[in-house]
């Protein structure tokens, strides 16, 4: 492998990447919700 080629699949590891950051901020934003719903003190 040689140049642009240093990944097997950019496509799918980009995709990937993009599912993995809307996962981490969907979790977030729910916690966030949860707690101001629920008063945790």
């Amino acid at each position: 492998m040689s140049g642009k080629e240093s990944f097997p699949a950019p496509g799918t590891f980009v995709l990937a990447l993009i599912f993995l950051v809307v996962f981490i901020a969907v979790y977030f934003l729910n916690l966030k919700y949860l707690g101001s719903v629920w008063e945790v003190r």
